[in-house]
């Protein structure tokens, strides 16, 4: 394996490492690329318990000595899959790193012998992408970049990524006759003939630049609101074009991460090629078609705003057609937390309830503890779409403290308020010590009924 960035660090147990690089190592330094690696696995400083990504054993020694270790900052989930359809390797793998490739030049068999690799969110569990690798050989390289452009297919408003638990400074429909609300998020309405507003503009990376209008020249079959969202779109309409075009945000927070949503859908059934390349040079090869005529293409790319406040991405074609500009939405990464959260309190025999209050688009986790103490909560449900769970794996006799988290893909909030609750005790074994108790004149505890 090779990353676009490498790190080297040093331990003397195995378990604590020391970052002994200044600055990460980049993908023209010679140690970048030693062609055999073994012994995947998580580079993790347990005193301050964080991973820092992968960590594996680089070396140009087919015995595998002499091993350096690179680690790639990743988040996502990596499945390789052998050529018989088998899983080879799960590991962890994603951002911040712009570009992650496996190079097919090794001795026979030594590196083509897997069929697929698949990216996996790690919180929904989602399939990003399939990379289809049966049919590498010698040189071959094959290269997968999602660390901060991902795709996936998008069909209403439940999978639009749109919530009112995010903050946004934009959110504009590029051609639409009437503001469109997705889970309560109203976008802007622009008429034919607007590229620009407040704080946002496309352009045409040509001097004769002119832009077009199109509205319902194309089926749709996105559902609900989202439908009116890809109704219009602007486009190159230069005469020779197309030509790259671009859109420009200002006004942002320097040096603060945002989240860009763009909403469109495909105009034939494939080949509307392009690269998507952002101001902070992340990049990506995609076809605005990828899911057919009039189905929906999300589009997010997870950035760093610029020292003045600014991000550009640039939609550069690399077949014929230019990019269509439908809608976009630009928001904080921060998501924010559930609040209001109860928990029934002896009212059941076999399971607690927990309700909370949270967000138009969001979904949800549960995380308890029998401690009031965050840090030690794991959770109790995985990702939800109800504002309430039924806790069947609880004992009597016993408090539980839960905290519910928001979650609009791929960001998690922290803890919600808390919430604290029990069953009801078994009820003779509850009046024999509520009678001893009393009769004893000991103080009755709260998770008795009075």
């Amino acid at each position: 394996w090779a990353f676009s960035e490498v790190r080297y660090a040093t331990s003397t147990d195995g378990v604590n490492f020391t970052d002994i690089n200044i600055a990460p190592v980049k993908a023209t330094d010679p140690d970048f690329i030693y062609p055999i690696v073994n012994n995947p696995g998580f580079f993790h400083d347990q005193l301050n318990d964080v991973n820092f990504g992968i960590a594996f054993g680089m070396t140009e020694n087919n015995a595998l000595v002499d091993n350096k270790i690179g680690v790639g900052f990743m988040q996502y989930i990596v499945r390789a899959l052998d050529i018989n359809g088998t899983v080879w390797h799960v590991f962890q793998a994603g951002a911040p790193s712009a570009d992650l490739q496996s190079t097919f030049s090794g001795s026979p068999g030594q590196y083509n012998r897997f069929s697929k690799f698949s990216l996996i969110h790690p919180v929904t569990g989602q399939t990003l992408y399939d990379q289809n690798v049966s049919g590498a050989g010698t040189g071959d390289i094959w290269r997968l970049n999602h660390s901060s452009i991902q795709t996936r297919a998008w069909t209403d408003n439940a999978d639009s990524l749109i919530s009112t638990a995010r903050t946004y400074t934009h959110k504009v429909n590029l051609y639409s006759p009437s503001s469109v609300t997705i889970n309560s998020i109203t976008f802007d309405a622009l008429s034919s003939g607007t590229a620009s507003g407040s704080s946002w503009s496309l352009y045409i990376e040509h001097t004769n630049s002119t832009f077009g209008w199109l509205y319902d020249a194309q089926q749709n079959y996105l559902l609900g609101s989202s439908s009116n969202l890809v109704r219009g779109f602007c486009y190159d309409a230069t005469p020779g074009g197309p030509n790259p075009t671009g859109l420009k945000l200002t006004g942002l927070t320097p040096g603060a991460e945002y989240v860009l949503n763009l909403y469109s859908r495909g105009y034939e059934s494939d080949g509307r090629w392009a690269e998507l390349v952002g101001s902070d040079g992340s990049s990506l090869v995609i076809d605005q078609d990828d899911f057919g005529t009039g189905n929906g293409l999300l589009t997010s790319y997870r950035y760093i705003a610029q020292p003045d406040g600014t991000f550009t991405i640039r939609s550069k074609p690399t077949a014929a057609g230019g990019w269509h500009w439908y809608a976009f939405a630009n928001g904080t990464t921060t998501v924010a937390s559930p609040t209001g959260t109860t928990a029934s309190q002896g009212v059941d025999t076999n399971f607690i309830a927990v309700n909370w209050s949270g967000y138009s688009g969001a979904r949800y986790k549960l995380y308890r503890s029998t401690s009031s103490s965050w840090s030690s909560a794991e959770p109790v449900s995985g990702v939800i779409t109800n504002t309430y769970f039924f806790d069947f794996d609880v004992e009597n006799n016993i408090y539980y403290h839960y905290w519910p988290t928001t979650v609009v893909v791929p960001d998690e909030s922290g803890p919600g308020t808390e919430a604290t609750g029990w069953l009801v005790p078994e009820p003779a074994f509850t009046w024999i010590i509520l009678y001893l108790l009393r009769k004893n004149k000991i103080k009755i505890p709260d998770c008795f009924p009075t």
